[in-house]
């Protein structure tokens, strides 16, 4: 959790599976108000991100550095409208393959394509990376890309996901899956099966480089491949309404997920539901209702 006590970010971590919390003073420009991601690659070596509140083509941002578990925090790189068309834009996604060699996703608004950046020095320089978009795509906008994810015991191997957006005849929404077999150095996509073109409430979530879970609209698939062959996991129109979206889809383990779905205000209904899912199971379990 974080908080903001005028130039400081103040960082809660636990270090027991959370019985106890402790709290890392991040002293940080008057400018910084958003927490964008926080991403570790062991308990003890993560980055934070975090922007500044102007226009996205114009923010700043800085990246900072644990190297102990979150006791600590050092700033190991900045990027600020000084040094036009470099990670312009809003931060989506920081991840490392390894301590010195990490990923950014950006969500530019003006410069055209996928804007994923490559470190080789844990943070402090980034290079941007060309990605081919198929030529069927490449009219049309970029509504979100997910990963890149490494395989923990083949760290060269990787995917990221992306949805396009058209709107020629009537709005469809496509994912794209990429691959990496040389960790990251070259991409390409994959085909991918039994997923039907919808518009919509898309949610994607990584387990490893194999396993991931979609969220579209009261649908929930699941993949096995990398993104290759998806298959209809569950029905959730028990749970979701008209006006229902999902806010959030997470994995504690491979065998058990967690979903946040947002359902319209009533006197009757609750605002916010939290499912739980486990694997070989039956249906999702209600873990907690809010009114």
């Amino acid at each position: 959790m974080e908080r903001y006590q005028k130039s400081l970010i103040r960082v809660e971590y636990t270090q027991n599976a959370g019985v106890s919390w402790r709290i890392a003073s991040i002293p940080v420009s008057t400018e910084a108000s958003v927490v964008c991601q926080l991403t570790f690659i062991s308990p003890r070596t993560g980055w934070l991100v975090v922007e500044s509140s102007g226009a996205s083509e114009q923010s700043d941002k800085w990246i900072y550095q644990t190297l102990n578990g979150g006791n600590t925090w050092h700033l190991v790189y900045r990027a600020n409208s000084d040094i036009p068309r470099l990670l312009a834009g809003t931060s989506q996604h920081l991840t490392f393959r390894t301590v010195t060699n990490g990923f950014w996703l950006v969500a530019d608004p003006i410069l055209p394509g996928i804007s994923l950046y490559e470190t080789k020095d844990g943070g402090v320089h980034w290079k941007r990376i060309v990605v081919s978009i198929p030529a069927q795509y490449a009219n049309d906008d970029t509504i979100d890309v997910w990963g890149p994810t490494f395989s923990q015991n083949y760290p060269d191997d990787g995917v990221f996901a992306v949805t396009f957006y058209t709107s020629d005849v009537a709005p469809t929404m496509q994912l794209v899956v990429y691959e990496t077999k040389d960790g990251g150095a070259t991409l390409r996509d994959v085909k991918v099966r039994n997923l039907p073109s919808q518009y919509g409430n898309f949610i994607l979530r990584f387990f490893n480089s194999s396993i991931a879970a979609l969220l579209l609209n009261d649908k929930l698939y699941e993949t096995t491949d990398g993104g290759r062959t998806w298959f209809l996991n569950s029905d959730l129109d028990h749970w979701m309404t008209q006006t229902s979206y999902g806010m959030d889809l997470e994995f504690s383990s491979r065998e058990t997920m967690w979903l946040i779905i947002n359902r319209k205000p009533s006197q009757k209904d609750a605002n916010t539901l939290l499912l739980r899912k486990v694997f070989g199971e039956v249906g999702w379990d209600l873990t907690n209702m809010n009114k």
